[in-house]
């Protein structure tokens, strides 16, 4: 997914979201892949994303 906002902005949010450990991100060389952290999403927001 490419994003259309500053890195710093990008960089932000990404990082509340990890510490929310709302997301997990994975390191392969110098490209970062962000994936949803599913256990989270269900134990505290059950339902949510079946709405998106």
């Amino acid at each position: 997914m490419i994003c259309d906002t500053s890195k710093s902005n990008t960089s932000y949010h990404f990082r509340t979201l990890r510490e929310a450990n709302l997301i997990k991100v994975r390191k392969d060389a110098q490209t970062k892949y962000a994936s949803i952290n599913l256990e989270t999403f269900h134990l505290y927001l059950p339902g949510f994303l079946e709405t998106l």
